[in-house]
């Protein structure tokens, strides 16, 4: 199914970390978090390979329609993670069949580059800097139990590559996107 007929914003970003358990998605645009642009689904109840292959096929198409990205970044998994390797080799196949363009990036590489874009932040945990400066309606998902905060890893992780990537590719957007040290939002 290819979606390069249909007219596509190119701010918008779907942002995915793949893991055997969980999967991260966060999907953004010239406005910012698009609606349900953040979120997990659960790969536990897949036990095989082919179940989770199946599962994320369907998660990738409907992402797809649902966003329409036009672009999808994929985060690198660690060396030795040989079934997270897997799943983006999965996702890799369907994405280049679908459409939209395809990025790798290094998890750490994006927040490094967001910590370093925000000097004055970098005291700051990371989620606190996402929810502070540019997204306050996940603030929910930030201040919560350490066992509900490990499950929401993935959609922050695809959080981060997403804002990351859209500064890379769109500084201004990021920048308006971004409120002031006194809360406002930022003069562009």
């Amino acid at each position: 199914m290819s979606t390069s007929a249909i007219p596509t914003d190119p701010t918008r970003i779907l942002a995915l970390t793949l893991h055997p358990r969980y999967t991260g998605f966060a999907a953004l645009d010239r406005n910012g978090l698009m609606p349900d642009g953040f979120g997990i689904t659960s790969m536990r109840r897949f036990h095989t390979k082919a179940e989770q292959a199946r599962f994320l096929v369907i998660l990738l198409q409907r992402a797809i329609v649902r966003f329409h990205p036009a672009s999808v970044v994929l985060a690198v998994p660690p060396s030795g993670r040989r079934r997270e390797r897997w799943l983006t080799h999965v996702a890799m196949e369907y994405l280049v069949r679908a459409g939209p363009a395809v990025i790798w990036r290094s998890f750490a590489e994006a927040r490094a580059g967001l910590l370093a874009a925000h000097e004055r932040t970098i005291y700051r945990p990371l989620l606190h800097l996402l929810t502070w400066r540019y997204f306050p309606e996940l603030a929910r998902y930030r201040d919560i139990g350490s066992v509900s905060r490990r499950y929401w890893r993935p959609a922050w992780d695809a959080l981060v590559l997403a804002v990351h990537d859209l500064g890379l590719l769109f500084p201004r957007i990021l920048a308006a996107l971004a409120r002031s040290e006194s809360g406002a939002p930022s003069p562009v």
